[in-house]
């Protein structure tokens, strides 16, 4: 499984409306770069 994050965005381009985005991050990956910071 992973994590899936909506985000909601603001921008002067689009003045007034939001940009809404769906990402997902796999465990294996989130993991990965839990170790990768910890360095």
């Amino acid at each position: 499984m992973g994590v899936i994050s909506l985000i909601a965005r603001e921008s002067a381009a689009f003045s007034g409306k939001a940009l809404l985005a769906c990402e997902f991050v796999s465990s294996e990956d989130l993991e990965a770069m839990k170790q990768l910071q910890a360095k």
